[in-house]
């Protein structure tokens, strides 16, 4: 396994937040994912002894994948 992706929703700061701590980066959207206004975010976190995930969704010089959230 190279990444590890979740879903969250855009106005759980707390659970933003901790997966920022851990290392998470935001790397797509999927709106009305779960039915009308049920938007989340799609973030992302590269394992395999990569280095950490830049705020710009990059490491190692390589764009993280977007996730198909349909």
């Amino acid at each position: 396994m190279e990444v590890i992706r979740l879903l969250v929703k855009p106005r759980n700061k707390i659970a933003r937040r901790l997966y920022e701590i851990s290392g998470f980066i935001v790397t797509g959207e999927g709106m009305n994912h779960f039915g009308p206004g049920e938007d989340r975010m799609v973030m992302s976190l590269l394992l395999g002894g990569r280095t950490t995930l830049l705020r710009n969704g990059h490491a190692n010089g390589a764009t993280v994948p977007q996730v198909p959230v349909d």
